[in-house]
Parts: structure tokens; sequence; C-alpha cells
């Protein structure tokens, strides 16, 4: 990539949408994606400005993956949002939120299975 590239792509206002649109295809309510779609997620993922990989990690359920994170503006100033991935499968583990100076978690998903079910999602 040359010089000019690389600045233009570090300068993109629209990461952060970009990123948002990823998650979305990852944590999808209306049911798992294509592995196609999830390649060219990932694609879109690792071209993303601002983007960093953390290497691995465990997930709010105790789970090892890959994450990434994408820090930005929140309600509280700073926010930091990560996505872990399962280096095996590639399907996704897990989203956090995480917002303010001490940067405390104030949200997160956890997938535990994907597929077609005739059960509604279990109430915790």
């Amino acid at each position: 990539m040359n010089v000019r590239g690389r600045r233009e792509r570090e300068e993109n206002p629209r990461s952060g949408e970009l990123w948002a649109a990823v998650s979305t295809v990852f944590f999808n309510p209306e049911g798992p994606v294509s592995p196609q779609v999830r390649a060219a997620s990932y694609r879109i993922l690792a071209d993303l400005p601002g983007v960093r990989s953390l290497g691995e990690l465990t997930d709010p359920l105790g789970r090892k993956g890959q994450a990434f994170t994408r820090t930005g503006e929140g309600s509280e100033g700073v926010a930091t949002s990560r996505i872990v991935i399962d280096p095996v499968s590639g399907l996704p583990l897990a989203k956090e939120e995480y917002e303010g100076a001490d940067g405390h978690r104030t949200s997160y998903i956890a997938v535990r299975a994907i597929g077609p079910t005739d059960a509604p999602p279990a109430q915790e």
C-alpha cells in the first residue's frame, strides 16, 4: 500500500460505522450468516483504521478466543468495543462494550450456540 492510501485509510471517518456493521453481521439476531459473508466481514475488520488485534483473550463465559478492539467516542467519553472470535471455527464468541475513564464494562453479548431452533431464547 502506498503512503497516500495508508493516510486515507487512517483518516476514514466511517470506521465506526463499518465496525458497527461488521458487529451486526457477527451477532445477527436473525440467525447465522454464511461462511463467505463471515470471511468478507473479517477482511473488512482487518482493514479498518483504529482496529487492533489483542491476541488471545478470555470472553465473559471463560472461553479463549482471538480478540479485536476499537476505541471511539461514547456517552461517557471514551468507548471501547471488543469482539472475541473462536480461532478454530471462526464463529463469534462475544462482543463487549466498555466506557469511561476507568474502562468499566457496560454490556456484553455471549454466543453459546449458533443455528436454527424451535425453542425460544433462554431467560436468565
